[in-house]
């Protein structure tokens, strides 16, 4: 399966979407914060089952810079330094604006020693709960070559079973930390997010390394099937440790679908505007602005509302950023 840039582009446009989405509803299962369209299922709202999928967002984005960092590779470890360092400046850039408002205008913060460092080195996201991937994502950045280094001298049938059960056994504790089994120090807990983002990155740079394989027609025509079928079982066994099949469907299913130019762009567009979305939508979901958002009423007001006041705070952002040549 090779993925051009563009659609990889699309792609990421549509995990920043989703992740609005996801944010937007997957706290309200019986919708007592909004309207929807559709009639309930199960007991549940349409909006919060689609939730569901749109869960694949942060594995989605893994894949696709697993699949992307492979592109490069073999390269040393400056590149990744280099990615990572101006990842980080763009995350201050935008923390320290919205930390600002939210304790002149909102009195959203109490910033003792332990919050700002927590945020500021990103270990424990108190002030934007939705960047709580960042450090484990810039972290497997920095063991990326590793990491490739690894899968390319073993065979995948002996590589892929160990990634599996190093991330296996990371979702399992959090999963037992989540629930209040195990107490896990935010140290251990940011490492294990590393082995949690670790399997759908590894999915990436296993589809780039086999570009090649092309699947037989009949075979194609299996896959598709196989693909809509998981995808749909996500509406029934919605677990975390089916996240990174169902985004591996995903991406196989927009890969071989007719898309229209008109669809490719809307995307394209949000895939560029992908990170500082990422950065300041919760703003607007969670925190500052949430009453004016879900005053939209209905779902689908509600998600458009959340787009635009991210979409316009973002496009302002990136601007002032480039602006400043930080």
């Amino acid at each position: 399966m090779r993925i051009t840039y563009s659609e990889s582009l699309q792609l990421r446009g549509l995990a920043i979407l989703m992740m609005i989405w996801l944010h937007c509803f997957n706290k309200d299962s019986m919708g007592s914060t909004y309207l929807s369209f559709f009639p309930e299922v199960s007991g549940v709202t349409f909006p919060y089952l689609l939730t569901r999928i749109a869960q694949i967002c942060v594995p989605l984005y893994c894949f696709l810079s697993g699949y992307g960092l492979y592109c490069k590779y073999p390269y040393d470890e400056g590149y990744t330094r280099k990615k990572a360092l101006i990842l980080i400046k763009q995350y201050w850039f935008v923390l320290v604006i919205f930390a600002v408002i939210g304790y002149v205008f909102f009195a959203q913060y109490d910033f003792n020693s332990g919050s700002i460092a927590g945020n500021i080195l990103a270990y424990d996201t108190t002030w934007n709960v939705t960047l709580w991937f960042l450090l484990p994502y810039i972290l497997l950045l920095f063991f990326s070559k590793f990491v490739f280094d690894f899968i390319n001298r073993r065979k995948i049938f002996v590589a892929l079973p160990i990634i599996v059960v190093l991330w296996i056994g990371a979702m399992t504790l959090l999963k037992f930390e989540k629930n209040g089994t195990v107490e896990i120090n935010v140290i251990l807990k940011n490492i294990l997010q590393v082995f949690r983002l670790l399997l759908p990155f590894c999915m990436g740079a296993y589809c780039k390394k086999f570009e090649n394989v092309e699947l037989p027609h009949y075979l194609k025509k299996i896959a598709i099937v196989i693909a809509i079928l998981v995808l749909f079982s996500r509406f029934f066994v919605w677990n975390h440790f089916t996240l990174p099949i169902a985004c591996l469907c995903f991406v196989y299913l927009y890969h071989v679908m007719p898309v229209s130019g008109a669809v490719k762009a809307i995307l394209s567009y949000f895939g560029e505007k992908s990170l500082f979305l990422w950065f300041c939508h919760a703003y607007f979901i969670y925190y500052y602005l949430k009453d004016y958002t879900f005053a939209a009423n209905y779902a689908l007001f509600i998600f458009l509302l959340a787009i635009i006041y991210s979409l316009v705070c973002a496009t302002i952002l990136e601007f002032v950023y480039k602006k400043l040549r930080l």
